[in-house]
């Protein structure tokens, strides 16, 4: 899934943490997951995520380091 560059200093010895979310409200519209329109939509239905990581589904997150 590609996301938009972003960036950020660290510090040495400090840690990245990685949060997968299926929303990001308020900054973004909720999505109900019913099919109704999000700005109209009166019931919500919850949304799972799933991330493979064995041999046959590999995943993988690419951390660009710049110097």
């Amino acid at each position: 899934m590609p996301l938009w560059p972003a960036f950020h200093r660290f510090a040495a010895g400090h840690r990245v943490g990685i949060q997968v979310a299926t929303g990001a409200h308020p900054g973004y519209t909720r999505n109900p997951g019913t099919g109704e329109p999000a700005l109209t939509a009166t019931v919500t239905v919850r949304a799972d995520k799933e991330i493979s990581h064995d041999t046959a589904r590999p995943s993988r997150i690419d951390l660009p380091v710049r110097v």
